[in-house]
C-alpha cells in the first residue's frame, strides 16, 4: 500500500511539472513571437535611407523599443523558470543565449536609428546652441531693472533686484553692468556716480560709492520709521485711503524688517498708531471688532480687518456707480439730459440777438429796449419767441421761469403796456439796476424748514470735472447761484466780469461780482 502511495504522489507532482513547463513554454514562445514582429518592424527601417524616415516613425520606434525592454525582463524571469524545472540543462542554455543575442541586436539597432535620425540631432543642435548663447551673448535681463532716483524708500527693492538681476550675473562683463548701472539711475542718484569715468574696472567703484551713500542702515530705518508715524489722517471713508494705509505700513514693516528690526514685537504700538488715523466710522468699526476679541488684537488681525473694510466700502461705490449709470442710460434710450449743472445768472445764450444779428440777448437789445410795449409785443409775435422769456423753442404756457412782476401775467415785464410803473419804481429805488433779477431767499423758522436741499453732481461742461455739492431747491427762482468755493472746486471759467444786482425780498439788493458758464 505504502508504495502505491508514494507512486500516486509521483505521478501527480510529474504531472504538475509537466503543467508548468508547458506553460512556461508557450510563455516564452509568446515573447519570441513578438520580438519577431519588432524585427520585422526594424528591418525596413535599417534598410532604407535614414533620410527617408518620418518623425511619426521615429517617435512609434521609440514607443516600441520600450516595449521590447519590458519583454527582455519577461523573457528573463520565464528562462529562469524553465531551466530549474528541465532536465535538459544544455539545450535550454543554448536557447537563452540565441533569444538574448536577438534582443541586444534589435535594441542596440533601435536605438543607434533613434540616436542618428536628423530630428535628434536638431534638437542636440538647438540645445547646444542655447547654452552656447547663454554663456557667450550677452542679453537684456528678462526682468525688468527698476529706477532709483535717490529715495531712502526705494533703495533696498533697487538693490536686491540690481544685484541678483545684473551685479551677481558672472556672464556679464563689468563694462556692461557699469552701464545697466547708468542707465538705471536717475536724479540725485545719477549725480552720485556722473564724475567716474566709463571703463570696466570703475564699475565696482561706482557700485560701492553708491552703496556707502544710500545703504545707510541709520537713515533708511529712520526714513521708514518717520512715513510710518507721518500718516496722513482719514476724514472721510474711502476704500482707497484704507488700502493706502494698509500699503504704506506693510511696505515700510517689510522694510524694518529687512533691516534688522524686532517688528514682531511693535503689534501694540502699530495698532495704536494708526487705528487714530482712520476716520470715525471705520475707528467706530474697529472698536466693536476689538471688543468682541479675548486677547489683545495681532496686527495681522488689524490689516485684515482694514481689508475687509476697504472691500465693502469698494462694493458700496461700485454698486453706486451702477445705480447711476443704469439710470443714465435708461435716461438717455428716453432722449432726455437731466444733468445737474449751473445755470448762467444771466442766462446767456450762444445765438445772436433775433431782432438785430448781434452778439446778445434780445433783452440787452437797444433796438428792442426803444420799442413800445405794443411794438415789442409785435416784433415778439413776429420772430415767433415765447413772450414769457423771450426765447425761442417753447411758449408762454410751457415756460418755467417767472411771470411779469407787475401784474403776475405769463409775459415778460418789458412786454407790460404800462411800462412807465417801471421807470417809477427804478427811479424810487435807486438801489436796484434795470439788469437785477428777482430771486427768492431761504428761510429758516423754529421746527420747519421752507426749502428743502439735495445732494446733486455739479459738471463743467468744457472739462467735465464733476463734483458733489448741496443744492438748495427753489422752483421759484430765475437764477442759479453757487459759492465762489464751488466754482473754485470745479474749475469753472469767469464771464461777464460786470457786476450785477439780484434783487430779493423787500427788493433788498445783492450784488454778484461775476458769472459763469
Amino acid at each position: 500500500m505504502t508504495s502505491t502511495s508514494e507512486n500516486l504522489k509521483n505521478e501527480t507532482a510529474k504531472s504538475k511539472t509537466d503543467s508548468e513547463l508547458s506553460q512556461l513554454l508557450k510563455q516564452r514562445g509568446s515573447i519570441r513571437s513578438r520580438l519577431t514582429t519588432f524585427s520585422n518592424f526594424l528591418l525596413p527601417l535599417q534598410t532604407g535611407k535614414l533620410s527617408d524616415i518620418t518623425l511619426p516613425q521615429i517617435q512609434q520606434l521609440r514607443l516600441r523599443l520600450t516595449k521590447i525592454e519590458n519583454l527582455f525582463s519577461e523573457f528573463e524571469n520565464c528562462q529562469s523558470r524553465i531551466e530549474v524545472i528541465c532536465t535538459d540543462l544544455d539545450v535550454q542554455l543554448t536557447e537563452r543565449e540565441a533569444t538574448e543575442t536577438k534582443f541586444y541586436e534589435n535594441i542596440s539597432n533601435a536605438e543607434s536609428l533613434i540616436s542618428s535620425h536628423p530630428s535628434n540631432k536638431e534638437n542636440r543642435r538647438e540645445s547646444v546652441s542655447s547654452n552656447s548663447r547663454n554663456e557667450f551673448n550677452i542679453k537684456l535681463p528678462v526682468i525688468k531693472l527698476p529706477t532709483f532716483d535717490g529715495n531712502y524708500f526705494s533703495w533696498l527693492e533697487y538693490r536686491d533686484t540690481f544685484m541678483s538681476v545684473i551685479h551677481n550675473n558672472e556672464s556679464l562683463p563689468d563694462i556692461n553692468k557699469f552701464h545697466y548701472l547708468r542707465s538705471s539711475l536717475e536724479k540725485g542718484a545719477a549725480l552720485v556716480i556722473k564724475s567716474i569715468e566709463f571703463t570696466s574696472q570703475n564699475y565696482e567703484v561706482a557700485w560701492d560709492l553708491l552703496c556707502q551713500r544710500y545703504d545707510n542702515k541709520k537713515i533708511l530705518i529712520n526714513n521708514h520709521l518717520k512715513a510710518l508715524f507721518k500718516i496722513d489722517p482719514i476724514t472721510k471713508e474711502s476704500h482707497k485711503s484704507l488700502r493706502y494705509i494698509i500699503d504704506t505700513v506693510t511696505k515700510n514693516l517689510r522694510a524694518l524688517e529687512t533691516l534688522g528690526q524686532p517688528i514682531d514685537n511693535w503689534d501694540a504700538l502699530i495698532i495704536y498708531m494708526v487705528s487714530t488715523k482712520l476716520d470715525p466710522v471705520s475707528s467706530s468699526k474697529w472698536e466693536e471688532y476689538r471688543n468682541n476679541l479675548s486677547d489683545l488684537p495681532l496686527l495681522s488681525e488689524f490689516i485684515e480687518f482694514l481689508r475687509n473694510r476697504a472691500d465693502i466700502l469698494e462694493t458700496i461705490v461700485a454698486n453706486r456707480n451702477e445705480k447711476y449709470e443704469n439710470k443714465n442710460a435708461y435716461q438717455s434710450n428716453k432722449h432726455e439730459q437731466k444733468s445737474f449743472f449751473t445755470s448762467k445768472l444771466k442766462h446767456f445764450n450762444s445765438t445772436s440777438c433775433p431782432l438785430c444779428k448781434q452778439a446778445h440777448r434780445i433783452v440787452d437789445c437797444s433796438i428792442f429796449q426803444s420799442y413800445s410795449p405794443e411794438r415789442k409785443n409785435i416784433e415778439v409775435t413776429k420772430l415767433k419767441l415765447c413772450s414769457n422769456c423771450l426765447r425761442r423753442g417753447h411758449k408762454a404756457q410751457d415756460c418755467r421761469l417767472g411771470s411779469c412782476r407787475l401784474c403776475n401775467e405769463k409775459h415778460n415785464t418789458m412786454l407790460h403796456k404800462n411800462l412807465d410803473e417801471i421807470s417809477d419804481n427804478a427811479t424810487n429805488n435807486n438801489d436796484i439796476s434795470p439788469q437785477s433779477s428777482p430771486v427768492s431767499m431761504s428761510v429758516y423758522s423754529t421746527g420747519q424748514v421752507l426749502l428743502g436741499t439735495a445732494l446733486v453732481e455739479v459738471t463743467n461742461p468744457v472739462n467735465k470735472n464733476t463734483y458733489l455739492a448741496r443744492a438748495l431747491l427753489d422752483a421759484g427762482s430765475q437764477s442759479s447761484f453757487m459759492t465762489k468755493n464751488l466754482k473754485q472746486k470745479i474749475g469753472l471759467i469767469n464771464r461777464n466780469p460786470d457786476s450785477l444786482i439780484i434783487s430779493g425780498i423787500n427788493n433788498v439788493p445783492v450784488p454778484i461780482s461775476d458769472s459763469c458758464t
